[in-house]
């Protein structure tokens, strides 16, 4: 998260880029709903009953967390006037850099569950 974000503000400074958001505010929430959601597979995967559906759970988290992502950034997602293309891309940046950090620990997860479960 930290990286991310600390490299994602280098970029928008280093252009003179100024975005009409806090950062830091959308970096915290994708890092607290990733870890949960990781951390929540993971005791998932030490259960029989789930660890065959654990891709299925994934998926529906991940929209949860699109959908509270919506609801709680709303203001900024649908406000009146358009959205630059800077403020479009430093939005969507957090969300493809955390997927891709819960699609590698779910990787792993998935692996290791159809290994046990075997």
């Amino acid at each position: 998260m930290f990286f991310g974000f600390y490299v994602h503000s280098f970029i928008l400074k280093s252009n003179d880029i100024l975005i009409g958001f806090p950062l830091f505010q959308i970096y915290l929430f994708h890092a607290i709903f990733s870890l949960a959601i990781c951390a929540s597979l993971q005791i998932l995967s030490f259960k029989e009953r789930f660890a065959s559906q654990l891709g299925f759970i994934y998926l529906g988290t991940f929209l949860l967390k699109l959908l509270l992502f919506a609801i709680i950034f709303s203001a900024l997602l649908f406000k009146k006037e358009p959205n630059s293309f800077a403020n479009k891309m430093s939005l969507l940046a957090p969300v493809f850099l955390f997927l891709l950090f819960e699609v590698f620990i779910i990787a792993k997860i998935l692996g290791r569950a159809g290994y046990e479960n075997k």
